[in-house]
């Protein structure tokens, strides 16, 4: 997992849990979430399960910056690789 910008305020996690295009989202949390919180306790991650919800990730940034990436359908892997541009100090560059 690659550094996180340090103008991070906030990621949020939606999914649906019983949707397979959520799977591999869901399959992200369950692997990385501890390793994230150790890295960065005091970092707010809200996870919401909601029936139907498309799978996405959002991430807040000073100057109300927010950023997102809708991952339905990829695979943790492909996920990780989302995560990582999405989160990284040159997020302006990686995603719209």
């Amino acid at each position: 997992m690659t550094k996180l910008a340090t103008s991070l305020l906030e990621l949020r996690i939606h999914f649906c849990p019983n949707s397979p295009a959520s799977q591999g989202l869901k399959t992200f949390v369950l692997n990385k979430y501890k390793t994230l919180k150790a890295n960065q306790p005091t970092l707010p991650i809200l996870i919401r399960e909601s029936d139907n919800a498309a799978p996405k990730i959002f991430a807040r940034f000073h100057k109300g910056i927010e950023k997102s990436a809708n991952v339905e359908g990829l695979q943790e892997t492909e996920i990780s690789q989302v995560f990582d541009k999405l989160v990284t100090p040159e997020h302006k560059k990686a995603l719209n």
